[in-house]
């Protein structure tokens, strides 16, 4: 499939609302309008915004929708309608090149003032004069190629200059002329695979590690010195390698485990080699077991690991830094990092080891290496029978060794002190020794509660209020001092507060994202009132039958049900009986339970499977008929197995069970 082909079809005057939104200060991603693209949707189908049945086919979540629904509903005028239908965005550049990414064209093209179909007839002097005088030559060429593509497959024209500034005309139904080279095949002679070889080789030895993982052509080029074909069938050898990826000339780094590397190698003596080097197999031992006297064993083995880029290398990515700052060894490696022996010798062989102490190496470990670390520091004294130091002199550095391993414990703002302990119960009198109120002053923490909190921060109160709303999303993982009652009571709180808002189940939103957005806090609290106001004292409601009661704006939001549940639930007036995710709200003084409702909505000699449908159709709640049956028993109701039906009336009740037996 052409680039850019799976977009034939569809609708993409939708990517005019990314040009909208940017005017409008509301920011969508070019993946989440793609996604809409992609499900089928038309312009046409948006012009009342994302209504239940487009987001049943989208499956957006809360906060796009939110935003899209903002601008269709509220922000686009007709002037706005208008440009959409018109196809022309040059966001459109992005579906037939990846170079031209999203940001490019939202801070650089976008802001020029270029339009898309004035590329074709662009000359590079006007395109530098829209920048503002910048050099841009890459990217005149990059644009210029995409749009021909863009234009071919959208079937508009293209226009070249005949000289620098002169602009043609052509009709609008003119057709699309594409010239192409002829291509003519060849069978590559012994010479040239020899070259590509040797070609592919230096790339792998001198070039690759240099590059970021995602490069263009010209900076492969630039870097590698050789000529364009020489590269271009360097880098296709590479890509058959599995080396690279290449994309809209853009060159991406594969990368693979040790272990797989070595599993994928051709057999043969190479790859035995290979094998045994990383094993730890010393060069005299190589040389003797391949019968390879002298240095050549050494430049062989070195000519291998030379073609072996540290970047392709998933593990070698990770450790190569720590490799080159710290005096590290095989044991470090397999006991603190818990790696494999042959990734100690492959960066052995790649890099220059570090000299720095080792065990100073904790600040770039993972919390379970750190106590990798930790323990091998100790057992290392312990079995130290030559030590001439007194058993004073041992604890004494023992103690030093744990300071040192506290400061890579002691680094949240905030720790659950309970977790810390459980962390490092293989520490004998860890609690006593090292989060006594002196180690914890030395190390700038004092105790609050259940926690351990920065002494600057003051609070853990203070602190969790801070980090709920630094941001203008919070996602909820439900992980330790997630978990606690501190923490929750702070959101309840914030809540109340109109402060953060809840959008979906684990999901909060900053109450300054609704007042950027043309929604103030005192909206929603007139909103809140606004439902406050519909119920009386015998009426329940649910989200599903306020809606149909009355319209307002925050309706017209787009949230899921239970950002309006969270939200009436902060109302004092506002009581809810919580049922399987969803809410059942009511006023009154007296405190109702699902059994309340469930009586308060039965009429006498109903049938149970009618009384259900009536609860999903008036309020959109799914009962469990076992559920209703064990809630009438333990009320005072009557249910009759045989015929399914419930009662208020007891001689109704018997009359029915009397026939039922007859």
């Amino acid at each position: 499939m052409a680039v850019g082909e799976e977009f034939d079809g569809l609708d993409t005057r939708i990517l005019g609302l990314m040009d909208i939104g940017d005017r409008k200060g509301i920011r969508l991603e070019l993946k989440t309008v793609i996604r809409i693209i992609r499900s089928g949707i038309e312009l046409e189908d948006l012009t009342d915004g994302i209504t239940t049945e487009v987001r049943k086919k989208i499956g957006l979540n809360a906060v796009t929708r939110a935003q899209l629904n903002l601008l269709i509903r509220k922000e686009a005028d007709a002037d706005d309608w208008a440009s959409l239908r018109q196809d022309s965005s040059l966001y459109l550049l992005s579906l037939y090149n990846g170079a031209l990414t999203e940001e490019i064209i939202r801070n650089i093209l976008v802001p020029s003032g270029i339009r898309l179909r004035d590329i074709g007839y662009m000359s590079y002097e006007t395109f530098k004069d829209s920048l503002g005088g910048a050099e841009r030559v890459r990217l005149f060429k990059i644009m210029k190629e995409t749009f021909v593509k863009c234009a071919k497959r959208r079937n508009f024209l293209i226009v070249e200059p005949t000289d620098v500034g002169e602009k043609k005309t052509v009709p609008a139904e003119a057709p699309v002329v594409v010239k192409e080279e002829a291509q003519i095949r060849t069978t590559p002679s012994e010479e040239s695979i020899r070259l590509e070889k040797q070609n592919a080789d230096f790339l792998l030895t001198y070039v690759y590690d240099d590059m970021e993982d995602a490069e263009s052509l010209e900076a492969w080029l630039n870097e590698s010195t050789l000529s364009a074909e020489e590269l271009k069938s360097a880098l296709s050898r590479l890509e058959k390698m599995k080396y690279v990826a290449i994309e809209n000339q853009i060159i991406k780094k594969v990368t693979r485990t040790l272990a797989a590397f070595v599993r994928n190698q051709k057999e043969g003596n190479a790859k035995l080699l290979l094998i045994d080097r990383l094993s730890g197999m010393s060069m005299s031992d190589l040389g003797k077991k391949y019968n390879i006297q002298g240095i050549m064993i050494n430049r062989i083995v070195g000519k291998i690991f030379a073609k072996i880029p540290i970047t392709h290398i998933d593990e070698a990515r990770t450790y190569s830094p720590l490799f080159k700052k710290y005096d590290v060894d095989v044991a470090y490696f397999t006991k603190v990092l818990a790696e494999e022996v042959g990734l100690y010798y492959f960066l052995n062989e790649k890099c220059t080891k570090g000299k720095e102490d080792k065990f100073e190496s904790h600040p770039l470990l993972s919390f379970k290496q750190k106590k990798n670390l930790l323990s091998n520091q100790t057992d290392r004294l312990s079995s130290d029978s030559s030590h001439v130091h007194s058993e004073r002199s041992k604890e004494k550095e023992r103690d030093l060794i744990v300071e040192k391993f506290m400061t890579g414990v002691l680094f949240e703002d905030v720790h659950l002190e309970a977790d810390l302990v459980r962390q490092n119960r293989s520490i004998q009198d860890f609690r006593y020794k090292y989060l006594n109120e002196r180690s914890l002053k030395e190390k700038g923490y004092v105790r609050d509660g259940r926690f351990l909190v920065r002494r600057e921060i003051g609070t853990v109160d203070k602190y969790f209020k801070t980090y709920l709303l630094k941001n203008d999303y919070f996602q909820s993982d439900y992980s330790g001092v997630q978990e606690t009652r501190e923490f929750k009571k702070v959101i309840i709180r914030l809540q109340n507060n109109l402060e953060l808002l809840r959008i979906e189940d684990n999901l909060y939103m900053n109450i300054s994202v609704f007042e950027r957005n043309g929604v103030t806090r005192d909206e929603l609290r007139e909103f809140l009132n606004l439902v406050a106001d519909m119920f009386e004292e015998e009426k329940y409601y649910t989200v599903k039958n306020l809606q149909n009661h009355f319209s307002h704006k925050v309706f017209d939001l787009g949230f899921d049900e239970i950002f309006y549940e969270r939200l009436w639930r902060t109302h004092p007036k506002i009581r809810y009986i919580a049922l399987n995710g969803k809410d059942i709200f009511y006023q009154g003084s007296r405190k109702r339970a699902l059994v309340d409702f469930i009586n308060d909505q039965i009429v006498d000699d109903i049938e149970l499977d009618d009384f259900l449908s009536i609860i999903q159709e008036k309020y959109g709640i799914s009962l469990e008929p076992r559920t209703v049956i064990e809630k009438v028993r333990t009320s005072g109701l009557y249910y009759v197995p045989e015929t399914r039906k419930i009662y208020i009336d007891k001689e109704k009740f018997f009359d029915d069970l009397y026939d039922n037996e007859k």
